[in-house]
């Protein structure tokens, strides 16, 4: 499953990053006691999460074509999790069965989430396969997580200009 993020990782950082309409978790749902909504340091202090799905899309003048990739993906990706440690370090686990002997167990990198609490950076250069950090939309419930990657790229055409929203959305549930 690593060189499926890592290759996905890869196409979304080429693409660029910016802003999203989505709903955060209203304050009563916040365990962080974030009266702002979004995200809490503790709804993703200690968590585990397991990958359900991963949609690559791109929407042109309003009209949405996406993929889910994660069912293409070989088993043995399919057992992958993501650790958010209270420390603001966050592991990639290879799960159970490991696609390749020789791939590391673990891997890890850092996570911080922004002063609104709807945006996730993550940094890790073997993860990543660059230095540069990551940002990523967030919403988390009590048992989902979604990350969300954005780029909008204009691109003039018979002298007209269209508009093309590229978009990676990752979404995991929680694992015990």
């Amino acid at each position: 499953m690593k060189k499926l993020y890592c290759v996905l990782i890869s196409v979304s950082i080429l693409l660029g990053s910016c802003a999203k309409d989505t709903h955060y978790l209203d304050a009563g749902a916040d365990t962080g006691g974030n009266a702002g909504g979004g995200t809490s340091t503790a709804a993703l202090e200690g968590t585990k999460w397991k990958m359900t799905s991963l949609i690559f899309g791109q929407e042109i003048n309003g009209q949405k074509n996406e993929q889910d990739f994660f069912p293409l993906a070989d088993d043995c990706s399919k057992d992958d999790l993501m650790i958010f440690n209270k420390d603001n370090i966050f592991i990639y686990d290879a799960g159970a069965t490991k696609c390749e002997s020789s791939e590391p167990q673990q891997e890890n990198g850092r996570w911080t989430l922004s002063g609104d609490k709807k945006k996730l950076t993550l940094t890790s250069e073997s993860i990543n396969n660059t230095t540069d950090p990551i940002i990523y939309d967030i919403v988390v419930t009590s048992t989902k997580l979604t990350l969300t990657y954005k780029e909008k790229v204009t691109v003039t055409t018979g002298g007209q200009d269209v508009v093309t929203t590229i978009y990676t959305i990752f979404s995991f549930a929680t694992h015990n």
